[in-house]
């Protein structure tokens, strides 16, 4: 664009007959309008994505998927980092645990394995010491607590 304007006024400045140089310059600015102003129309054009999606999980299934997670990883069920969001690891996670409690191995937890596994994580965290010496009684450790409290 600029260069085009460069070359518009140069050839604007040359020396030529007053009456054919002013119909030229007319004709020169009439282009250089156009060019600006289909220039100033590309100028506005932008894209716009999608937002990202939150995965079509709120906030607070997010958070309770989290709190699962936690207390997976606690038992030693490796879920992975507590991000509220259920993925491989996760279901990996929790067949393992529904393995350990002689459970239909779906890899989702259903009401009442989601409930158990809560309660279980706050009566681990609340027993302290006790708990960790019912652990080390237990053949499989971890596993063992929360066959212990299934029963």
């Amino acid at each position: 664009m600029k260069k085009l304007i460069t070359a518009a006024a140069c050839l604007a400045m040359s020396a030529a007959p007053a009456a054919a140089n002013d119909d030229f310059v007319k004709g020169l600015m009439g282009v250089m309008i156009g060019a600006a102003i289909a220039n100033q129309g590309n100028a506005n054009t932008r894209t716009r994505s999608a937002a990202p999606s939150g995965g079509g999980v709120s906030s607070a299934e997010r958070q309770k998927n989290k709190e699962s997670q936690e207390a997976l990883n606690y038992f030693g069920f490796d879920a992975g980092v507590p991000d509220g969001v259920l993925g491989r690891k996760s279901r990996t996670a929790v067949s393992q645990m529904q393995a350990c409690l002689n459970r239909p191995i779906t890899g989702q937890l259903d009401a009442f394995e989601a409930q158990f596994l809560k309660n279980s994580y706050f009566k681990a965290q609340a027993g302290g010491n006790e708990t960790l010496r019912l652990v080390a009684s237990k053949p499989n450790g971890y596993c063992g607590v929360l066959q212990q409290y299934h029963l």
